[in-house]
């Protein structure tokens, strides 16, 4: 994630896309199969919020990480690391057309405001993502 300025987030909730990073996840699937992923919070694996709890190495405080897919206004929720279909916050990435078919997930990484007060230091997070095939 790239460096922020504390004060560039006023209230708790306000997020800073400016300062966001891309990347994405590729996968490779039979034909006819539909993709199901569900992202986990390994810090915090009951959350199914929208906001990635920091890591106990993050020295930062009172900020946050949302995962959007890309070009997309919305911050996916969390849910448990299951594969099951209906798991919480489960969201649909595609249907493959053919055998072999290529499927890529991108997505953007943004700070979102968690507490009234910042304090500035290293931010640490990590999720997971589950796919589903049915």
């Amino acid at each position: 994630m790239p460096t922020l300025v504390a004060a560039s987030l006023k209230a708790v909730g306000d997020v800073a896309s400016a300062r966001s990073a891309t990347f994405s996840v590729g996968l490779s699937c039979d034909a006819n199969v539909t993709v199901q992923a569900t992202l986990t919070d390994a810090t915090n694996p009951a959350n199914t919020g929208s906001t990635l709890s920091l890591g106990s190495s993050s020295t930062a405080k009172g900020v946050g990480i949302q995962i959007l897919k890309k070009d997309s206004s919305v911050p996916l929720r969390f849910g448990p690391d299951s594969s099951a279909k209906g798991n919480t916050n489960q969201w649909m990435v595609g249907t493959s057309s053919a055998a072999n078919t290529r499927i890529s997930v991108p997505f953007e990484a943004r700070y979102v405001k968690v507490a009234e007060k910042i304090t500035p230091g290293s931010v640490r997070a990590l999720s997971t993502i589950t796919f589903s095939y049915q």
